[in-house]
């Protein structure tokens, strides 16, 4: 088996990783020596494009050929180590899709101006997608623990705190299009604020904030805040292990967020500019009457007021003819009322 032309990989994206053995060939588990000593903090970009025979392809024991990647629709997958690692893909095209995994450790992870599917995996990581629809996932045990303290009425609401231990999962740009899915919690989302402040069994909810990373802690402020934070169950025992992720610059109303559900994403920006027109046409009908054509710049949506509206137009003379331009002398005197 030769994985040659069939696997690219590169040590932190730039340095080329040469396949110089592997072991496990006819087993289920294949594992592959390179030219290049990896760190804690290293991580490898991959990108299996496949081949056409059994000599330069992956395949089973009846000469199966495992299918490669599409390089036009797929530009491979970002796989962080043990240690911090910083992953960077911002330079990469935007036309194709990523993975980015970083696995242990408080990571960084920044994706590409294409589509992403980040998992930060254990450790507080800070995830950017940039430009794209992007899905970030959160396993349970991924994010770190989190403290809430309520304050004298024992209520959840304005002026509470939650503290992280050991920082935070935060995702810096969720946007309309971008989603987040909740890998274990079966409940789903809860629906409303709990009074205690307590995330369900298996369940999460959303509230509203802001959050300090210099102190690794989060403020509720229902009416002002522009953060969210995500209390979760991050245990899939008995029992319920408080933790929590970050959606900075994001507050619950911009989210679609249904009982039950484990997936969330950005509602769509809402379109607030206005129509403008672009070009007026009137022609007469020769009967005593005018047909009037308006071009607007997008789609509008007619009024029963309209034919309030007068319109007045330069007499026609002649045989019927239209304005022919936005610079007509005809259409400099138009008037609207």
């Amino acid at each position: 088996m030769s994985t040659a032309a069939a696997i690219t990989m590169s040590k932190n994206g730039t340095t080329a990783m040469n396949v110089t053995g592997v072991t496990g060939s006819g087993t289920a588990h294949v594992e592959m020596q390179t030219d290049q000593v990896l760190a804690p903090t290293d991580w490898v970009f991959l990108q299996y494009t496949g081949g056409t025979t059994v000599a330069d392809s992956l395949s089973d024991t009846a000469g199966n050929l495992l299918q490669g990647d599409d390089p036009a629709l797929y530009g491979g997958s970002a796989e962080g180590g043990a240690g911090n690692n910083i992953i960077d893909i911002s330079g990469r095209s935007a036309s194709v899709e990523y993975d980015i995994n970083g696995y242990a450790g408080d990571d960084v992870l920044v994706g590409s101006g294409g589509n992403e599917f980040i998992t930060g995996g254990t450790g507080a990581d800070r995830m950017t997608g940039n430009a794209g629809t992007d899905e970030f996932q959160f396993n349970q045990g991924d994010s770190t623990p989190v403290a809430v303290n309520l304050g004298g009425d024992a209520t959840l609401n304005t002026g509470d705190t939650f503290t992280f231990t050991g920082g935070a999962d935060v995702v810096t740009d969720l946007s309309a299009g971008d989603a987040f899915s909740m890998q274990g919690p079966q409940s789903g989302y809860m629906g409303s604020l709990p009074a205690n402040g307590l995330a369900a069994e298996q369940a999460f909810y959303v509230v509203r904030g802001e959050y300090s990373a210099g102190t690794g802690t989060f403020l509720v402020d229902a009416a002002a805040g522009t953060d969210s934070l995500v209390v979760y169950d991050g245990t899939s025992g008995t029992g319920v292990t408080q933790t929590a992720m970050v959606l900075e610059g994001t507050i619950p109303d911009e989210l679609n967020l249904f009982p039950g559900s484990t997936w969330v994403s950005h509602k769509p920006v809402p379109d607030t500019t206005a129509p403008s027109l672009q070009s007026l046409i009137a022609v007469s009908n020769g009967d005593g009457t005018s047909s009037v054509t308006l071009t607007f710049s997008e789609a509008v949506q007619n009024s029963l007021n309209l034919q309030c509206m007068r319109i007045l137009i330069p007499r026609l003379s002649g045989p019927s003819r239209p304005w022919a331009s936005p610079t007509s002398a005809a259409w400099a005197r138009r008037r609207w009322w």
